[in-house]
C-alpha cells in the first residue's frame, strides 16, 4: 500500500513539473480577429501550428505544439465595435531572420501601420502595410534585432482597432 501511495505522489509531482515547464516555455503567440457574424476569435499558439494555417480553412487544433485554444464571443454586442481586420497570423515564432504577418482586411482601412517595439516601449521598426480589402502577407526583416522578446503592433487611424502580438527573436 505504501509503495502505491509513494508511486502515485511521485507521478503527480513529475506530471505537475513537466506540465508547468511545458507551459512556461511553450506559449509563443496570441492572435485574434472578428469572424463572420460578429464573433470574436482568440487563438493562443503553443510553438508552431500543427496542421493547416490557411485563411480559407480552420487550422488544426491539438494538444501537441500548435494552436490549442479558441474562444469566440459576440464582440460587436459587447464592445459596440466594427473591426475591419477579420483574421491574422504571425509566424514563425520564435524567429531568426524574418517575421511574416498574414492578414485579411474585411473593409477598406486607411493608414494601416505595423511597428516592432522592444520591451522598454522603444519603436524599432515601423512600416505602412497594404490596407485595401483582401488577403495580404508582409515580411518584416528582424535580422538586425538583438535576441529578445518584442511586440508586433498593428493599428489603423480610421478604425477602433489595435493589435499586439509578442514574438521572440532568437
Amino acid at each position: 500500500m505504501k509503495k502505491i501511495i509513494v508511486l502515485s505522489a511521485l507521478c503527480m509531482l513529475i506530471g505537475q513539473l513537466s506540465a508547468q515547464t511545458y507551459v512556461n516555455k511553450a506559449i509563443t503567440t496570441i492572435g485574434s480577429g472578428v469572424l463572420e457574424g460578429g464573433s470574436y476569435k482568440s487563438i493562443v499558439s503553443l510553438g508552431e501550428p500543427s496542421g493547416k494555417d490557411n485563411m480559407n480553412e480552420d487550422p488544426v487544433y491539438s494538444l501537441s505544439p500548435g494552436f490549442i485554444y479558441v474562444a469566440e464571443e459576440p464582440l460587436k454586442e459587447v464592445l459596440g465595435l466594427k473591426m475591419e481586420l477579420k483574421e491574422y497570423t504571425v509566424y514563425p515564432n520564435p524567429t531568426q531572420n524574418e517575421l511574416h504577418f498574414r492578414y485579411l482586411v474585411d473593409k477598406p482601412l486607411k493608414d494601416l501601420t505595423i511597428r516592432v517595439i522592444d520591451m522598454d516601449g522603444k519603436s524599432l521598426i515601423e512600416q505602412t502595410i497594404p490596407s485595401e480589402m483582401g488577403k495580404h502577407e508582409v515580411m518584416i526583416d528582424v535580422n538586425h534585432l538583438q535576441k529578445s522578446m518584442y511586440i508586433l503592433m498593428m493599428e489603423s487611424s480610421t478604425a477602433a482597432f489595435k493589435m499586439n502580438v509578442r514574438f521572440v527573436k532568437q
